[in-house]
């Protein structure tokens, strides 16, 4: 709440995005904060949008709903299962121990909740029959992935990540097995790569900024 009530001051009365937080330690790079999720567009867009104490109730909300909403688009789209046990895998997925466990970090919520697109997306990039299928999954994938970087839960992105890639592996080499042409996953591979690098480009600024507080923090001079 604090670090949400601060943004919010600092561009409604001030009118400026703030770089540095005076008031926790001895002053604080507010943007290395990666926990607080300084550019992820949906936490400060409702902190600025909504009194703070109901902002973070509706950020825990919508993220509930996004996480369910995407893993039931990635059972009912990516795996062709039925509406009911998509339905099953939503409330498992956005309902779980670990989900509900954890209602005060949000930005475990924020990293969890676009996993399941992604997915979707590795998915709809490895067998779509069409390059502008491929192109749109490309995009959605992308977006989805630079996303749940800049939600701020490091760890989480670390761990699915591995998930991520172990998947997308695992369609190569199915794609490559069942096709006849030699090569025929290397397209599917470099638009993979390109949705990789456009999410880094979209977390690019937030990196940064938290590398040089870590740089920062490490020293021992």
């Amino acid at each position: 709440l604090p670090f949400h009530q601060f943004l919010r001051q600092q561009v409604l009365e001030h009118g400026r995005v703030p770089l540095w937080n005076p008031h926790l330690f001895f002053g604080y790079p507010w943007l290395g904060a990666i926990q607080a999720g300084p550019l992820y567009p949906p936490s400060w867009l409702l902190a600025l949008a909504l009194p703070v104490p109901v902002a973070l109730s509706w950020n825990v909300a919508l993220h509930f709903a996004l996480a369910a909403a995407a893993m039931y688009a990635f059972a009912r789209m990516g795996l062709a299962v039925r509406p009911a046990a998509a339905v099953a895998a939503a409330a498992v997925y956005a309902f779980n121990g670990h989900m509900v466990g954890n209602l005060g970090q949000l930005h475990n919520h924020a990293t969890l909740a676009w996993v399941p697109l992604v997915l979707l997306a590795i998915r709809r990039i490895v067998t779509a029959p069409c390059a502008g299928s491929a192109r749109r999954a490309v995009g959605l994938g992308s977006l989805a992935l630079g996303l749940s970087w800049l939600g701020g839960m490091a760890q989480q992105a670390l761990y699915v990540g591995v998930l991520e890639a172990l998947y997308a592996l695992a369609l190569l080499r199915e794609r490559a097995r069942s096709s006849p042409t030699p090569g025929a996953w290397a397209d599917a591979a470099a638009r993979l790569l390109a949705m990789v690098l456009l999410a880094c480009a979209m977390f690019a600024p937030q990196a940064w900024a938290t590398a040089n507080l870590l740089a920062e923090s490490a020293r021992s001079d």
